[in-house]
């Protein structure tokens, strides 16, 4: 299901098209996109389908950098699958984007499992 529904979604609806009636579906059409992949990827996780898990948190980034989200099940994917450098990658992707984007920090609920990853992270994992 979770390739499928990355399979569905590539991007913006008609992202070069200004027509009110675009926006407006290009917004609806995220939105629905996005809560979806969400409850998608909790739900993986909670049957502990880590690597299906990660690739849907990984699309979801590509598409919104900036997705908190997408960010935090990417890393706690990557914590429990052992793959402790990928995780502060993916944080560190998502960290720039979001304070271009909101010229802010990230919640403390990531910075919590930035925390997590870095008591985990040999130094030359990163």
């Amino acid at each position: 299901m979770a390739e499928e529904l990355q399979k569905a979604y590539k991007g913006l609806f008609l992202h070069d098209e200004e027509a009110l009636w675009a926006t407006r579906n290009r917004r609806k059409f995220h939105s629905r996109w996005s809560q979806t992949a969400e409850q998608l990827g909790k739900r993986l996780e909670w049957h502990r389908l880590w690597e299906p898990a990660f690739q849907l948190y990984c699309h979801a980034l590509q598409l919104e950098p900036a997705a908190e989200w997408a960010c935090q099940g990417a890393m706690r994917s990557t914590l429990q699958l052992g793959r402790n450098g990928e995780a502060m990658a993916v944080y560190e992707r998502f960290r720039r984007a979001f304070k271009v984007l909101f010229e802010n920090s990230p919640s403390p609920e990531t910075e919590s499992l930035l925390r997590q990853v870095q008591t985990l992270v040999r130094p030359n994992d990163r």
